[in-house]
C-alpha cells in the first residue's frame, strides 16, 4: 500500500463501496469518516457521483495546514481533500469539531471548509466538550 491517503486507498475504498451498494441494491449514499477516515470519505465522494452527503467527525481535511500547524513530516503521496473542492462542492458537508480537540483543531476543518463558495451546504458543528478520542458516539443522533 502506498500513503495514508494514497490513490490506492481511495480507490480500494470506493471498491468496497460499490460492493455494498450492489449486496444492498442501494443507488445513492452518504459517507461518514472520523479523523483520517473524514479525509478518506472525502476522498471517495470527490471521485464518485453517488455520493449525496459527506460527514465527518474530529476530521482531518486538509493535511498540509495540519502537519504545518504541528510541525510534523508532511503526508507524501498522499491526497488532500482541500485539493478536491471543485469535485466536492455541490456535495453537502457537515463536519464534527470537538471544541477540546488538539490534535484536528477547528481551524483544520476551517481551513478545508473557507474553499467553498457556498458555506451554506458545508458547515461545521463544534461539540465544546469533545477531544479529539472522547465522546463522540452521541453524534450519530444528530446526522
Amino acid at each position: 500500500m502506498g500513503s495514508r491517503f494514497s490513490n490506492e486507498v481511495i480507490e480500494a475504498t470506493s471498491e468496497a463501496i460499490s460492493l455494498i451498494k450492489r449486496q444492498y441494491k442501494t443507488i445513492e449514499i452518504e459517507l461518514v469518516g472520523y479523523s483520517g477516515g473524514a479525509a478518506v470519505a472525502a476522498l471517495v465522494a470527490a471521485a464518485r457521483s453517488d455520493v449525496t452527503r459527506v460527514i465527518t467527525v474530529a476530521g482531518n481535511l486538509n493535511h498540509s495546514y495540519w502537519t504545518q500547524l504541528h510541525r510534523v513530516t508532511p503526508l507524501g503521496d498522499s491526497q488532500n481533500p482541500v485539493d478536491y473542492a471543485k469535485q466536492l462542492e455541490a456535495t453537502p458537508q457537515l463536519h464534527f469539531v470537538g471544541g477540546r480537540d488538539s490534535t484536528v483543531p477547528k481551524s483544520v476543518v476551517e481551513s478545508y471548509v473557507e474553499v467553498f463558495p457556498d458555506s451554506t451546504i458545508h458547515t461545521i458543528q463544534v461539540i465544546r466538550e469533545n477531544g479529539h478520542n472522547c465522546c463522540w458516539e452521541g453524534v450519530s443522533a444528530q446526522f
